[in-house]
């Protein structure tokens, strides 16, 4: 401890506050947990196809037919989330995977410019009312959805995932 500042005027003695601050590392890491909730009502089941506007053109799920892709849902307001579309951004853009990165309850305007801010070259779809949150039973952001070659959900996985992670969990699904 160092001693605290103070002012003596006459017999009277005032102290001052320490207004300094110390620079101390934060490191906010989410744990990747596979979602219960989901898993009990979604694990196995085919999702049926619906489509999204992107800032170039329509998203239909029906695209990914015939091969493993992932539905990555995120928010651009949450650190998490900005990290993981930066790593699906180089995935889909550079085509190692499919898949797609969806947004839910935003404005797609807002959406156009955080990704020219951003520098990010995939599209990303937009749910602007929000009417996925429902059907993918979402609790919290980003959450990712692993499809099989017909579309069935084979496995949910919440929290920041790597590239390679990613690529790890769709080589392994049927």
């Amino acid at each position: 401890m160092k001693k605290a500042r103070s002012i003596s005027i006459g017999p009277l003695v005032i102290t001052l506050p320490d207004f300094s601050s110390q620079r101390a590392p934060v490191v906010i890491t989410t744990p990747n947990i596979e979602s219960q909730f989901a898993q009990s009502s979604l694990l196995g089941q085919e999702i049926a196809d619906f489509s999204l506007p992107t800032q170039d053109s329509t998203f239909h799920l029906s695209d990914f037919k015939g091969n493993t892709a992932i539905l990555s849902f995120i928010s651009s307001w949450s650190p998490p989330a900005i990290e993981q579309i930066s790593i699906m951004d180089d995935l889909v853009y550079d085509r190692e995977i499919e898949g797609i990165t969806i947004t839910t309850q935003e404005n797609p305007g807002k959406i156009a410019v955080f990704l020219k801010r951003g520098g990010y070259k995939a599209p990303i779809a937009v749910d602007r009312d929000g009417d996925l949150v429902d059907t993918f039973k979402l609790t919290s952001l980003p959450t990712h959805y692993f499809l099989s070659r017909t579309g069935v959900v084979k496995r949910i996985v919440t929290g920041v995932l790597t590239s390679s992670e990613i690529k790890d969990i769709l080589a392994n699904i049927n």
